[in-house]
């Protein structure tokens, strides 16, 4: 009977209030151990690199080798107060921060498919198991992309509709080019979505593209100016160590030959295996919905193409034996919450049905 309670705007307010001071905590509980154990392993991992390009925001010389300017400058912005602070702490904290934060996107996302109880659980669910959320690995901004990833999810479906939702995943974006040149491959998603929605006016299409990519050409172009000024003017002067990548003589540094060992490693290699079981799980509901007749919307046949086009590609990139599935890692919060809505939607169908609100923001 839960489920049926009507909930006034400041009940729900409360809710999720209560909600994030819970998942703080939570994640906080952990913090002295996570401290500590970074400071013996004295792992220090990328996060060196990004402190340097932090300093130059600050007046320092820049102190930079090709492997330091590859990096993009939105995560090195947000390190700037560790440079005055205790390092390891501030950037575990900022990590919870963003972790926590990606509560309202999840939840934004998850009530498009289902009531408000069962998305506030599901979000903070989410957010407390997904091992995203819990990696020490701390020099990457993976958390930072799962945050704006899931943002940019929100705001696309929106964005034809509406030019506020439009510029703000525009920005989204753009603020992912500017934390992980990875997400380049969004590209191709984001035009097929404007012309598949415009197929009866390509022009009106081509525009939106247009459009939807000034903030990232900004964003971008402008870093690669400061590289190219510090730097020189060459592919390795603006974009670092990334120029390898068109160098190299594998198609975009895929080396066919570790292709075997990495599938395998999503059976034998723990975080390879979590992080495509979260995405199984989205497949799954799918199948769960074509069983029960039900309509799979634009948007996750969307995702569908997103997954595929992430794990042929960069998943694949580099000479390693595993999956690289901190690629992907950052795109599962989305893929989670959107499967297990369905699960629930399956679960309670007919008990609490998703908000006007919610419905009207969606394709």
């Amino acid at each position: 009977m839960v489920f049926m309670i009507k909930f006034t705007k400041e009940n729900r307010e409360t809710i999720i209030c209560a909600v994030i001071i819970l998942l703080f905590v939570i994640k906080l509980f952990s913090l002295p151990a996570d401290v500590e154990r970074i400071r013996e392993d004295g792992h220090e991992s990328d996060l060196s690199h990004y402190l340097k390009i932090s300093k130059w925001f600050t007046g320092s010389p820049p102190d930079e080798s090709a492997r330091t300017y590859q990096y993009p400058p939105f995560y090195p912005i947000l390190l700037i107060p560790a440079s005055f602070m205790d390092t390891v702490t501030f950037v575990l904290v900022l990590n919870i921060i963003l972790g926590v934060l990606t509560f309202f996107p999840l939840y934004l996302i998850s009530r498009r498919y289902t009531g408000f109880l069962q998305s506030v659980l599901i979000s903070g669910l989410v957010i407390t198991l997904n091992m995203l959320f819990s990696i020490k690995s701390y020099g990457y901004p993976m958390i930072l992309t799962g945050f704006l990833f899931a943002w940019f999810i929100y705001f696309l479906p929106a964005s034809l509709k509406e030019r506020r939702s439009f510029y703000l995943a525009s920005l989204s974006f753009a603020l992912l080019l500017a934390t992980k040149y990875v997400f380049f491959y969004l590209l191709p998603v984001i035009f097929i979505w404007f012309l598949y929605h415009k197929r009866h006016n390509l022009r009106s299409g081509l525009k939106n593209i247009l459009q939807f990519g000034i903030l990232p050409a900004v964003f971008f172009l402008g870093w690669s100016l400061r590289n190219i000024l510090i730097h020189g003017l060459s592919m390795r002067g603006a974009i670092g160590g990334y120029d390898t990548l068109a160098d190299n003589s594998a198609f975009l540094a895929i080396h066919v030959e570790t292709i075997p060992s990495k599938l395998m490693s999503i059976f034998t290699c723990l975080e390879p295996n979590a992080v495509m079981i979260y995405f199984l799980l989205f497949f799954f509901s799918l199948i769960i919905m074509k069983m029960k007749k039900e309509s799979i919307s634009i948007e996750k046949w969307f995702l569908v193409l997103i997954f595929v086009i992430f794990f042929c590609f960069p998943a694949m990139t580099y000479d390693r034996f595993y999956l690289n599935w901190r690629y992907l890692i950052p795109l599962t919060p989305v893929y989670l919450v959107i499967a297990i809505s369905a699960f629930f939607r399956s679960l309670f169908r007919g008990i609490q049905q998703p908000s006007p609100m919610a419905k009207s923001t969606s394709t």
